[in-house]
């Protein structure tokens, strides 16, 4: 699991991952 953990500019980790992962950039959770 590293949904959390990606990197900046790379919205494919963020469209690959789930909901919860850009839940959590959006909180900024880490």
């Amino acid at each position: 699991m590293g949904h959390f953990i990606r990197p900046k500019g790379s919205n494919k980790d963020a469209t690959t991952g789930s909901k919860t992962n850009l839940k959590a950039e959006d909180i900024g959770v880490i």
